[in-house]
């Protein structure tokens, strides 16, 4: 990230989903900061330390001078969405009302996941990550993204829906000339969707129509907690345009910059894990030479 910075590399969108403090104290409880005693500082001048256990006091030490380079790194246009869930999300929400602002906070969508194991446990079952969303400026990328059309609708109109997932003006009139004459505004061109299946309400920030990976068996790459792309495709579809730069600093198995790569944007991808980049460089090898 210094080294972008350096090269004054701007980014409209950053998505990253950092480890989620799941065994804190053991993947993070032996951090030293002798070497670094102001990042230290500074967060434990942001939380009360003295609530946390010690390696969760030391994630969120590391995590927050990275937070502060992806601010640097977003264009005027930028916003971040940071994965995380249950176990430390809620501090992590502190450290950026805290660098980004709290006027820049736009979302905490909830991406909830339907139950694949039947185990029954003393507690209500935890089924959803958290997304938080921020701005870099009030002028973000944001273009609205929709949901499919209502049950109500799809079961009325269901078997008039052509290949495209249409039904087109021309249709209508000529099977329903009283609603088309109805209408308000009628196109010059016949053929464009009346209807379209993808087209319903603009999303909340509830996200239960995304399966997660287990039901994606043919984009899984083996790791552990790779993404599906729907998600990702939601995310940078609403929150960059076409050629735009896609960074994630946390890549995993590359779903990210497997998408933007799809979509037509320009992609960062990187991890401090070797598995991981040769997982990600080989995926994306393999699009690229589709």
């Amino acid at each position: 990230m210094n080294y972008l910075i350096n090269k004054n590399i701007k980014v409209d969108l950053i998505y990253i989903d950092p480890p989620f403090g799941i065994d804190a104290d053991k993947k993070f409880g032996m951090i030293s900061w002798k070497k670094n005693m102001q990042n230290k500082n500074k967060v434990d001048e942001i939380l009360p330390m003295y609530v946390l256990d010690v390696g969760e006091q030391n994630y969120l030490r590391w995590l927050y001078p990275r937070l502060v380079l992806m601010k640097e790194l977003l264009s005027e246009h930028g916003s971040i969405y940071v994965h995380l869930d249950w176990h430390v999300g809620h501090y992590v929400k502190i450290l950026l009302d805290e660098i980004f602002g709290k006027n820049n906070f736009i979302n905490e969508i909830v991406w909830g996941y339907k139950d694949i194991g039947s185990r029954a446990v003393q507690y209500f079952k935890r089924k959803h990550d958290v997304i938080y969303l921020y701005q870099k400026t009030d002028c973000r990328i944001f273009n609205i993204q929709r949901q499919r059309l209502s049950e109500s609708t799809m079961q009325r109109f269901g078997s008039y829906f052509d290949e495209n997932g249409h039904i087109t003006y021309r249709w209508l009139k000529e099977n329903n000339p009283g609603v088309f004459a109805k209408l308000k505004g009628q196109p010059d061109d016949l053929d464009q969707p009346w209807l379209d299946i993808n087209n319903g309400q603009p999303l909340s920030d509830w996200w239960d129509d995304i399966s997660p990976l287990k039901s994606h068996f043919n984009e899984s790459t083996g790791y552990d907690t790779q993404k599906p792309e729907a998600l990702l495709e939601r995310i940078i579809k609403a929150s960059s345009n076409e050629n735009s730069i896609v960074a994630d600093f946390f890549c995993g198995s590359g779903t990210t910059g497997a998408v933007a790569e799809k979509l037509g944007r320009r992609w960062i991808m990187s991890d401090i894990n070797e598995t991981a980049c040769k997982i990600t460089k080989e995926r994306l090898e393999k699009l690229m030479l589709k």
